[in-house]
């Protein structure tokens, strides 16, 4: 027998309708989540190519405030690099909310990557460009990742690293480091995938696996010189199809 308030006949619509609304409000969160991450991340594709034009030793500080304040706020600091009392000048490219949404709620975190920077620094010593740095670091849900490119224009013991373009690879406790070192002496093709970053699978839902899938050019110069050399590849890299596509 209905009830007189017919609350028990209408139930059923009403559960119908806020599961509707609830499922179109994720769809809704999932979209302004992933066009904030499109927006950031177009940022660090920009930021990337803008260091590339910095010349080392040419360079001014005028040029690298300029070159960097296109990509987005520049902070400074002092560091001892090139000599003492450098300049360092910086830019970072991330999501504050989304990484600290993403770290507290699951839905915000649709590409299982739960933080992700990148920054990119150049050095200044006696007013020009000596040196440019670029760290990328992502949170998985397990363990971190993290590349890191440096471009100087000779390393500080050239007897001991004669090579000028070095890549190498570090696995400590489920974090996964990927390195490399490239020098003014370097031809062309080696400065272009030392910093051949691809962020595709920052957009990519199921996030980030490996470090090889940032800088996968690097990384393929890595495998051919561990194959030359004998070495041994990362399990997680070598089984990881996502690093050894042909490129």
């Amino acid at each position: 027998m209905q009830s007189d308030t017919g609350i028990p006949s209408r139930l059923p619509r009403i559960l119908l309708n806020l599961s509707v609304y609830f499922f179109l409000l994720s769809i809704s969160a999932v979209c302004v989540i992933y066009a904030m991450n499109f927006y950031a991340l177009r940022q660090a594709d920009a930021l990337i190519r803008a260091v590339q034009g910095v010349e080392l030793n040419r360079s001014t500080a005028e040029d690298v405030r300029r070159v960097l304040a296109r990509t987005g706020p520049v902070s400074h600091s002092m560091l001892n690099l090139c000599d003492v009392n450098d300049d360092e000048y910086s830019v970072r490219a991330a999501n504050p909310i989304l990484n600290w949404l993403s770290q507290r709620v699951n839905l915000a975190s649709p590409f299982k990557n739960r933080y992700w920077t990148v920054t990119a620094s150049i050095v200044v010593s006696h007013g020009y460009a000596c040196a440019v740095r670029i760290y990328v670091f992502v949170l998985p849900k397990h363990g971190a990742i993290s590349t890191v490119v440096s471009y100087e224009p000779e390393f500080p013991s050239p007897i001991l690293t004669p090579d000028p373009y070095l890549v190498s690879i570090r696995k400590y406790k489920g974090d996964d480091w990927l390195e490399v070192e490239v020098t003014s002496s370097a031809t062309d093709v080696q400065r272009r995938n030392a910093f051949g970053f691809d962020f595709a699978c920052l957009r990519r839902f199921g996030g980030c696996q490996s470090a090889c899938e940032l800088l996968p050019l690097a990384w393929a110069d890595y495998r051919i010189k561990a194959r030359q050399e004998g070495w041994a590849l990362p399990v997680d890299e070598a089984a990881d199809v996502r690093c050894n596509e042909t490129r």
